[in-house]
């Protein structure tokens, strides 16, 4: 067994490479260096979001999905408090050019799929009251 005490001193997850090493080995896997950085995707929110909204449930429903969204620290987004940027990138004028900016699209791309994971956690009955809706801040003001 690994003695995560043992190691607790050392900058960085290094006991956690030595430990999946071990286990790696016991498994009869590959071994993982402790340079080899390990990427897993994050788990699916439709595996923490097993709850669908419908009348009965919101307060549940609700400290579900802001645990989820508070975790991955995407509540921003949600609620408003991180804004949508423009769209274009422009200089100190103010005047815009044709280059689309690259904070816009990343948080465009983040917006949809948090736009996703609610719409995926409504029953169909809710899903038919947002569905105009086209980002998460708009949707979250509906629910």
């Amino acid at each position: 067994m690994v003695s995560f005490t043992k190691y607790s001193k050392c900058n960085g997850p290094f006991w956690v490479s030595k430990y999946l090493d071990r286990l790696a080995r016991c498994l009869g896997l590959p071994f993982l260096s402790s340079a080899t950085p390990i990427l897993l995707p994050p788990p699916s929110v439709s595996s923490f979001m097993i709850i669908k909204l419908d009348r009965s449930n919101y307060s549940l429903w609700f400290a579900k999905l802001v645990l989820v969204l508070h975790g991955r620290k995407l509540m921003g987004i949600v609620d408003g408090y991180i804004p949508c940027p423009p769209h274009s990138l422009s200089d100190d004028d103010g005047n815009c050019f044709n280059v689309v900016n690259p904070d816009f699209e990343s948080w465009f791309e983040k917006d949809q799929i948090i736009l996703g994971w609610i719409n995926t956690s409504f029953t169909p009955t809710v899903v038919s009251t947002v569905a105009r809706a086209t980002s998460t801040h708009a949707t979250w003001l509906f629910s």
